[in-house]
């Protein structure tokens, strides 16, 4: 293939997703030299020529934020583009508004460790290096690598949003 596009930054990269409609792409790097680690969002242009390294949005890094601690492995684009999910060395998985770069926690708790639960609250859901994170379009259900503890892991992210389709009647 031909080379579209490089983006350079000053720190190591370390995951990559684009959006559905491939226009947007989210990207992490890790922490380094004193700078913690960041999530930037760029725009894909349709035409090689119109490509730019402008970076529409940074969470976390040398502008401050909170959310991001330590490395973050995986980062996933929510329903609608309008969130984003992600997972990290401190065993959290986080839940971002992309308008408002407000974090949530969507899962994990206490840090590292195995325990089955809710995702979040008191007693909840522990994870112990959440590596991988995939989910289907609409949303409604997460899988998590959860790597140290040897699962994988089936979340529902919300309660309001649609179940899946039932198998048909035989």
């Amino acid at each position: 293939g031909v080379c579209y596009f490089t983006h350079q930054f000053e720190q190591p990269v370390r995951a990559v997703k684009l959006n559905v409609g491939d226009t947007k792409m989210v990207i992490t790097t890790d922490p380094f030299m004193g700078v913690p680690a960041a999530i930037h969002i760029v725009n894909v242009a349709e035409n090689r020529e119109d490509q730019t390294a402008d970076i529409l949005q940074t969470f976390g890094g040398a502008g401050g934020g909170e959310g991001v601690e330590g490395r973050i492995n995986r980062c996933l684009w929510g329903p609608l583009n309008h969130t984003l999910l992600t997972g990290g060395e401190d065993s959290f998985i986080r839940l971002w508004d992309v308008e408002t770069g407000k974090v949530s926690t969507f899962a994990g708790n206490e840090g590292a460790g195995y325990r089955e639960g809710d995702c979040i609250g008191t007693g909840g859901a522990k994870f112990y290096y959440p590596y991988g994170i995939s989910a289907v379009p609409a949303g409604w259900l997460v899988l998590v690598a959860d790597y140290q503890n040897m699962r994988i892991r089936l979340l529902r992210p919300f309660s309001t949003t649609p179940q899946p389709p039932s198998p048909p009647n035989m």
